[in-house]
This record gives C-alpha cells, sequence and structure tokens, in this order.
C-alpha cells in the first residue's frame, strides 16, 4: 500500500497479508472512510517504500537537482537508514493511523506476529466489539499495549495475548457484556483484576475456552443462577461457572420470540452444513444474551444481523462460542 483509498461507502474492510510502506504517517487519512464499520487486519508487515524512494529520483530528474559528486540512483537506503525507519514505523503505529480514517467503527479483529512491541494500540470509543489475537510460536508470546480509556462500553472483548499493559477508563468503569479468557495462563491475571475491590470494568459473562465455562460475574447472579449440579470448580473473582451446553440449555428454556426469530433467519443461508447451523444458532443464543445485557437497542441489532446474513464480521460469533 503506498497511498490510502478513498472508500465513503465501505462498511467492512479486510487486510490480510498486506505490506505497508514506512511513508503512511505522511499521509493525512482522517475521515477517509467515515462509514466504515468492521475492520480485520491480520499478518501486516511494514516494510520500506520503493515508491518513495524512486519518486524523490523522478522529482530530482525534472527539477534537473543533480549532485555530480553522488551517484545518479540509489534505490534502497543503506541498512542503517532502513533499521531507523523500522524503530520509527511499527504494525500498531499504523493501526493507530489507520482507525483515523474511519470515525465511526464498531468492530475490530487484529491477527499480529509481532512478539513485543513498545506502541499502544488506542481503541476508539465507537468500538463494541475487540479481539486482539496473534502468533505464540518459536517468535515467543505475543503482546500488545492496549489503551481502552476512551471507551465506556465494549459488548464483546477477546484478548489473546501475554497482558503487560492495559490503560484502563479512570472517569468511569469500562462495561464489557463478553469476557473471552482463550488461553489457559491468562486466567490468573484476569482474575485478580476482576477481584480487586476498584476494579477498572463491569464484566458481565466471562468465558474461559480452556474448560468451556461460563461466568456470571454480575452482582445479583441474574443471568444463569447458581445451581451447585452445574457449578465449576475453577472460579473468577471468587464466583464458579457452568459448563457451556448448560449455559445454552439454560437459555433455550427461556421463553423468548426474538431469541427465535434470530435463529430463524439465517437458516436457510446455513441450511448446507448442519454443524455450522448448530454453532450459529449456540452463538446467536449467547449473542442475544449480550444484546439484552447491555441494553443494545433494536436497530443496532438489526445492523449487526445485516452482517452475519451476508457472511461479514462472522468473527463476533466467534467470539460468543
Amino acid at each position: 500500500i503506498t497511498v490510502f483509498p478513498i472508500f465513503p461507502n465501505l462498511v467492512h474492510l479486510n487486510l490480510q497479508d498486506i505490506k505497508i510502506g514506512t511513508c503512511f504517517k505522511s499521509i493525512n487519512v482522517k475521515g477517509l472512510m467515515p462509514q466504515l464499520k468492521t475492520l480485520k487486519v491480520k499478518r501486516l508487515q511494514i516494510g520500506l517504500c520503493k515508491y518513495c524512494n524512486w519518486k524523490q529520483v523522478i522529482q530530482a530528474a525534472e527539477l534537473c537537482d543533480f549532485d555530480d559528486s553522488k551517484p545518479l540512483l540509489i534505490p534502497f537506503p543503506h541498512s542503517s537508514s532502513w533499521h531507523q525507519q523500522n524503530r520509527d514505523c511499527s504494525t500498531i503505529k499504523f493501526l493507530n493511523h489507520l482507525l483515523l480514517s474511519c470515525p465511526n467503527l464498531l468492530a475490530l479483529y487484529y491477527f499480529g506476529t509481532h512478539r513485543i512491541s513498545e506502541e499502544i494500540l488506542e481503541i476508539p470509543s465507537t468500538l463494541e466489539w475487540l479481539i486482539i489475537n496473534g502468533d505464540t510460536g518459536w517468535h515467543g508470546p505475543f503482546s500488545v499495549r492496549l489503551d481502552l480509556s476512551q471507551c465506556k462500553h465494549i459488548n464483546g472483548l477477546s484478548l489473546s495475548w501475554n497482558p503487560s499493559f492495559v490503560k484502563w477508563p479512570t472517569e468511569t468503569m469500562l462495561k464489557i457484556g463478553w469476557l473471552k479468557i482463550e488461553r489457559q495462563e491468562d486466567i490468573k491475571y484476569w482474575d485478580d483484576l476482576l477481584s480487586l475491590p476498584t476494579k477498572p470494568c463491569d464484566v458481565k459473562l466471562c468465558a474461559l475456552r480452556s474448560t468451556m465455562n461460563i461466568y456470571d460475574l454480575t452482582s445479583d447472579n441474574s443471568i444463569f443462577p447458581h445451581q451447585s449440579r452445574f457449578t465449576s470448580e475453577q472460579t473468577i473473582a471468587k464466583k464458579p461457572g457452568i459448563n457451556y451446553r448448560d449455559a445454552e440449555r439454560f437459555l433455550k428454556c427461556r421463553k423468548n420470540t426474538k431469541v427465535k426469530q434470530l435463529l430463524h433467519y439465517s437458516s436457510n443461508h446455513y441450511q448446507t452444513h448442519s454443524k455450522e447451523i448448530d454453532t450459529f444458532q449456540r452463538s446467536m443464543l449467547f449473542f442475544k444474551k449480550v444484546v439484552k445485557i447491555m441494553g443494545i437497542d433494536n436497530t443496532k441489532v438489526e445492523e449487526y444481523q445485516r452482517w452475519f446474513d451476508i457472511n461479514e464480521a462472522r468473527w463476533i460469533l466467534d467470539l460468543l462460542w
């Protein structure tokens, strides 16, 4: 990518395996994608901008601005210059720059490949769904420094990473409808955080993927009333959880016409794969519960449904299962 295109009507954007030129910081991107609602960014790379380097040569030729004592063409900078550019640029810086172009963004999925970044990913106040994931192979644990201080509420959050730094809101407590903990090694971080007497966030439901348990963290246990035969030994914030299947059965027993409508509208779209239908319907049960917990209005819910119906932002449903 050497220039930022203007997409005034773009709603969904998926950037995967893209190489970004180091010149991106000089481009004014503010408001270039005003209608963008979902953004998926996966495996970005920062590379030397050969375009800008050659552009300088062409401009020099047009101006006849040459120094005979120097080589005419220097297509690539010296290694020291390249390292300096790499130090000044990162995928996190690019992502922060990109977020300036979409002031109405609602959902962000970011999959990184870097091991450690000193840059802080600044999450905009409009965001309602957030997944951050990354490679954890031989490069070491994936880690991101995260700024959530502008957020007021997040419907669904999943951070599969090595927690290093999170900046929380200070004036108000961040409300989170669904927190998904993917890795067993991250349990202690969240358990300690949510057990604090002055915790920085108010999580309603917490899902622990490794044990397939869901935790009702509301003060009055109003979502899944505790039943001893369903509770797990592992606790989060001193509260036991129930198994996904038990939670699913509990929700199905609740008569709710809107849930039936949500499950019905997409049945034709997924009828060729019964297993996918089953997973989709389970996710929609929990989606509906999050919608109710967070008080999301019908207009917004209908917008989400349109995304799912055209197979966009399906990672939101994966977050809920």
